[in-house]
């Protein structure tokens, strides 16, 4: 015990830190976050010894549910319980995470603060505070890179029986797992020793891999009802014109979505190099590259709003999961705050990487010659981009970015080995961002505690059906548990209670539920309202 404490010295500082961003946010409660009341309802139905995925999920999410369902055998189930199935593969993911950033550049203090650096990004922390698939699946890629990295670093085959089982671990959470294969067969292919023996093992885990998954969908088909959201594999035709068509409008819509998150989420661990990069360099060549990065961030950022979208907008503009959905606490000067916050981080992280390619540029070909754990990651990351690129409209969040800020974090540590890092101004920005992600989250939490307390009140005091309250998306899609995978929650017509933020026509106040929300720091009240006629009736 000892030697394991003095060895991971720096993770055991950052589970005290995790712990207590988990005691200022308070993650217990009975209410669903986002989506994963549709996972919850799944595992409610495995722990009776009934497995579906339900109508609503688009991916396999075998993985996410044996996850939550091993925790909810040994506690009992309850969100709370799911909640703390995620925190502890955040826990996991943070781990390997930091063993894989020393591996790479030998330096205890990046990978500790690398992992704090993900740890309080808005969408990793958010995330990891619900029963999403998002974490655990970032949580697998993690470590089957650090599987990876290992075997082409020491050539011990017991890695690629890991990675095995991580890829068919990462394909039955989500479909896009079926590239990690992939990409370490490709990878084997600039292996000196033993190459054919490589190449034809790793050939082999892509084999198993996509027979687990096409086994797997053979029983869905089975098992899902006409209409269900679930995409097969089989359904993508690379040859058709309609795939690249859809293909080429995702790039124009998303591109720069995706740009924005890198380059924001990267700032903190890109601004570390800096200083020791431009050293490197001639003065006046770093100052004209500057100039160019700065102009070209801004045209070709410009017109694309900061990405606020589904978990940023949850958990500090307000969540547009109410009936309401006209951003309850949204402000322009907030807004404003944003825009230069994107165009100040995209631009002096776009200076280091284009000033970091020009360094290696003046080394000469050796220098852009991949080794094979590089080009794993290299690959990985594009072919995950091409994945969102080609995903419906409909189904494509922000959260889907999180795998890609993880293998950005993980390919800039390959900087520390040419440069040395200085991280005093990241320090400051690192404040910035817990803030922003602990404190926000707290918020989300917290009024939708206080939503699903006027949700309980009213179904106990007047023993009113689950149908006739709205409160917004989980709650209605929630629906107690019951076997029914969506709600109009947008439409009123059909409801006698609401709870939202604002008063409602021809709804009365019946009862206020006041909270404190750090993001914005105000004080802030969800209302329990019920029709009109309603009151008139129950009052006769």
């Amino acid at each position: 015990m000892h030697f394991f404490f003095t060895k991971n010295k720096y993770f055991l500082f950052l589970l005290i830190i995790f712990i207590i961003c988990e005691i200022i946010v308070n993650p217990i409660g009975e209410f669903p976050l986002n989506d994963d009341w549709a996972y919850s309802k799944s595992v409610s139905f495995a722990i009776h010894g009934v497995y579906t995925i339900g109508d609503f999920g688009a991916m396999t999410l075998f993985t996410h549910l044996l996850w939550g369902t091993i925790f909810t055998k040994i506690f009992g189930f309850s969100f709370t319980v799911l909640r703390f199935s995620t925190l502890i593969s955040s826990l996991i993911g943070l781990f390997f995470l930091n063993k894989l950033i020393v591996k790479i550049s030998n330096n205890l203090w990046l990978g500790f603060f690398s992992c704090l650096v993900l740890l309080f990004n808005p969408l990793y922390f958010s995330l990891t505070n619900t029963y999403m698939t998002d974490v655990n699946f970032t949580t697998l890629l993690i470590l089957s890179c650090y599987c990876a990295f290992v075997f082409f670093d020491t050539k011990k085959e017991i890695y690629i029986y890991y990675f095995l089982l991580l890829s068919i671990g990462l394909v039955l959470i989500r479909q896009f797992g079926i590239i990690l294969p992939i990409c370490f067969f490709v990878s084997c292919i600039t292996l000196k020793e033993k190459r054919k023996r490589y190449l034809i093992i790793s050939f082999i885990v892509i084999v198993i891999t996509l027979g687990v998954l096409k086994f797997y969908e053979s029983i869905l088909k089975h098992s899902l009802s006409y209409g269900a959201a679930y995409t097969f594999s089989g359904s993508i035709d690379l040859l058709s014109y309609a795939f690249w068509e859809n293909f080429f409008v995702n790039i124009a819509g998303r591109y720069k979505v995706i740009l924005v998150h890198i380059f924001i989420y990267g700032f903190p661990l890109a601004i570390i190099y800096l200083a020791s990069i431009i050293r490197s360099v001639n003065k006046i060549y770093a100052f004209t590259v500057s100039i160019i990065c700065i102009f070209g961030c801004y045209f070709l950022l410009q017109g694309n709003i900061f990405p606020f979208h589904n978990m940023f907008t949850n958990m500090c503009i307000g969540p547009e999961t109410f009936h309401e959905s006209n951003g309850h606490t949204r402000s322009t000067d907030f807004a404003t705050l944003c825009d230069i916050v994107k165009y100040v981080f995209s631009s002096f992280t776009f200076i280091v990487l284009i000033l970091f390619l020009s360094s290696k540029i003046k080394l000469g070909k050796a220098a852009f010659k991949f080794e094979p754990e590089v080009l794993f990651l290299v690959l990985l990351l594009g072919m995950y981009i091409f994945m969102i690129l080609i995903t419906q409209k409909d189904v494509y969040f922000d959260r889907y970015h999180l795998p890609i800020i993880a293998l950005i974090f993980i390919l800039f540590s390959f900087m520390n080995k040419t440069f040395k890092a200085k991280y005093s101004i990241s320090v400051l920005i690192l404040f910035c961002f817990f803030y922003l992600s602990v404190f926000g989250t707290k918020d989300y939490l917290t009024l939708n505690r206080n939503r699903w307390d006027a949700y309980y009140f009213i179904k106990d005091r007047a023993k009113v059906d689950a149908e006739k309250i709205n409160g917004g998306f989980e709650v209605n899609c929630w629906n107690d548990g019951k076997n029914n995978w969506w709600a109009d929650y947008g439409n009123l017509q059909n409801y006698d209670y609401l709870i939202q933020f604002n008063e409602e026509k021809s709804f009365k106040t019946l009862r206020e539920y006041e909270f404190q929300r750090y993001f914005p720091f105000k004080k802030d009240t969800i209302r329990l309202l019920m029709r009109v006629d309603t009151a008139k009736t129950a009052t006769n």
